[in-house]
This record gives C-alpha cells, structure tokens and sequence, in this order.
C-alpha cells in the first residue's frame, strides 16, 4: 500500500528526521574543524614571536630527519598506541603537522575521538610551511 501522496521511501518517518539531525550535526562539525586549522602564517607568527606550542609531527621517521620545525615525532600510524605520551594535554592547545595536511587531519581525528579538545591542524603541511 502507498501512501496517500504517492510517493514511496522516508518522507517525514522518524528515520528520515534522524537522518536529516546527523546531517545537520556533520555539517556543524565540519564548520568547527575549519575553524580548528591554523595557517602556516599564523604558526610562523608565533614561534617567530617566541612561542613553544605542542607541535606533534606526524610524519615517518626518514621525513622528520631531512626537515622538521622540532616538534615531536610521532608517525600516524603510532598514534593511537602512543596516547599515553601526550596524557596532561587533553586541554592544552596541540598543533599536528604533517607533509601536506592529510596524514595531520586524521591525527586530529584521532586526539578528538580521545578526549584531546584543542587539536588544530597545519593548513597545507610542510609543503606549504617552506612553501
């Protein structure tokens, strides 16, 4: 049986309003993310103005070694296993940095998904640092 106004599928069910809430919550929390970037001109502001920010760099070893702004390494795929080294953090403002931004940005995911809430990401990486 269809519904009166012929059409089939989710229109106003509970499941469709559910939908359209986490919607609204991804859109909410991609603009918040952008908002948790900071540019390579801003970065560079503040440590040229003598700032020690917590820069977590996470790129591979061999990278890190051939140029880095010394923060400290450790490589993405060790995050999650090394969380313990950043414990006191979770409140303090942590900048991850990697090549070009992508590797950084799911570093940032994985503080945020851990309780860390001041995690910003490296607009552009390294590239863009010595760019």
């Amino acid at each position: 049986m269809h519904p009166p106004n012929g059409r089939v599928g989710l229109q106003n069910t509970p499941a469709r309003s559910s939908i359209a809430a986490r919607n609204t919550r991804f859109r909410s929390l991609s603009q918040s993310k952008k908002i948790m970037d900071i540019s390579v001109q801003e970065l560079r502001d503040r440590l040229d103005g003598g700032e020690t920010p917590h820069l977590i760099d996470v790129r591979e070893p061999d990278e890190y070694a051939a140029d880095n702004l010394g923060g400290t390494l450790i490589p993405l795929g060790e995050l999650p296993y090394r969380l313990d080294e950043l414990d006191g953090l979770q409140q303090e403002e942590i900048i991850v940095h990697c090549r070009s931004g992508k590797r950084s940005a799911m570093a940032r995911q994985i503080l945020d998904e851990n309780g860390f809430t001041n995690v910003r990401n490296l607009t552009g990486g390294m590239l863009a640092y010595r760019a």
